[in-house]
């Protein structure tokens, strides 16, 4: 973490303002009413002051005084992974804040989904240190102040279990999609397929298709997999392995997994020729057949804008467009079903150019 926070001024852009607070959604609901639980009330490219006018606040000296004043609050309460750790060798208590089907996939051993019982919980025991965690650290610290306020020893994980994943546990299955990291496992959100990213291609170029036999260990372990009983699917690209009918000892097999993978050292590609409008065509069906229902609570649309390069842009119409729920519903649900479909899709945006 730094040593020095930059301090937060009218003329920063809400890109800058997240990328240096995580935590500035969840401020900006809570303190100034700006956004809710299903927008984030902002576009990227605003200006901090832009977005206080028109919200009507126009003590901009006030407004990034509090947002300076909870961004350290932060800072100081906040401990990266490797400390949490070290903390875990202790007794310490490690409450997760993302929803209960997140939590239900993969969590660190031990930790408790928060809740009402579990602060009446660890009411119990005030002397027990607590750590909240979350998917990217822009919940955990909110968590963490609630509970402060509860009289509780409450800290949180700086940047997430995403920062867990890349600095302490590799093999820890985070929910895909997130912009995947190369050399890290990613969970879709049937639980049982799993992506393995290696090698990221250039931007712009797509995975390349190679001969067997340049690939030839890196086959072998894959065609292993393939063929224990509860396995259906073992797809690779370029940069991605993409796992599909896990058994229960999910853990073993990802170890094993990424250790022979590792030892290979050929990602590369491997895989029928390109087949854009046949996949297209399925990936249209999937969204025609499955968006209705997943979407259903949100009153709005999704189709496909374009298909290229293995690349998937979806557009959100109705009052899907710029709503962030209906945008995690996609990323979480939706996103499984068509990289389950076309499992050798590399990656899916939306229209508002993040990725899912």
């Amino acid at each position: 973490m730094p040593e020095l926070l930059p301090q937060i001024t009218p003329d920063w852009s809400l890109a800058r303002l997240k990328q240096e607070y995580p935590g500035v959604e969840m401020a900006l609901f809570a303190h100034f009413g700006i956004g809710s639980r299903e927008r984030s009330g902002f576009a990227a490219d605003e200006k901090l002051e832009e977005l206080c006018r028109r919200h009507l606040i126009f003590d901009l000296e006030r407004a990034c005084g509090k947002l300076n004043a909870l961004a350290a609050e932060d800072f100081r309460f906040g401990v990266d992974a490797e400390e949490l750790s070290g903390l875990l060798q202790r007794e310490v208590a490690v409450v997760d804040a993302r929803s209960e089907a997140e939590f239900k996939r993969a969590r660190i051993e031990g930790s408790l989904l928060l809740s009402h019982q579990t602060v009446q919980k660890l009411a119990q025991t005030p002397e027990v240190p607590v750590v909240t965690v979350c998917r990217d650290g822009s919940q955990a610290p909110a968590a963490s102040r609630i509970l402060r306020s509860q009289g509780l020893e409450a800290r949180h994980l700086s940047g997430g279990l995403e920062s867990w994943t890349k600095t302490v546990a590799p093999d820890f299955p985070i929910l895909f999609p997130l912009v995947e990291e190369p050399g890290h496992w990613y969970l879709l959100a049937d639980e049982r397929t799993l992506r393995f990213r290696r090698d990221r291609p250039q931007e712009g170029q797509s995975p390349r298709l190679i001969h067997r036999e340049e690939l030839e260990d890196a086959v072998e372990v894959a065609e292993l997999l393939r063929f224990l009983p509860e396995l259906e699917l073992v797809a690779v690209t370029a940069e991605t392995f993409a796992v599909r009918g896990l058994p229960e000892e999910l853990s073993e097999v990802v170890q094993a997994f990424d250790a022979e993978m590792r030892e290979a050292d050929l990602w590369k590609s491997m895989g029928r020729p390109e087949q854009p409008e046949e996949d297209r065509k399925k990936l249209e069906a999937v969204l025609a057949e499955e968006a209705p229902a997943i979407l259903g609570s949100h009153k709005g649309t999704v189709c496909v804008k374009s298909y290229r390069d293995r690349v998937l842009t979806l557009e959100l119409g109705g009052k899907c467009a710029g709503c962030a729920s209906a945008q995690i519903t996609t990323q979480r649900e939706l996103a499984s079903c068509l990289y389950r479909e076309v499992p050798l899709l590399d990656r899916i945006t939306s229209d508002s150019s993040e990725t899912l």
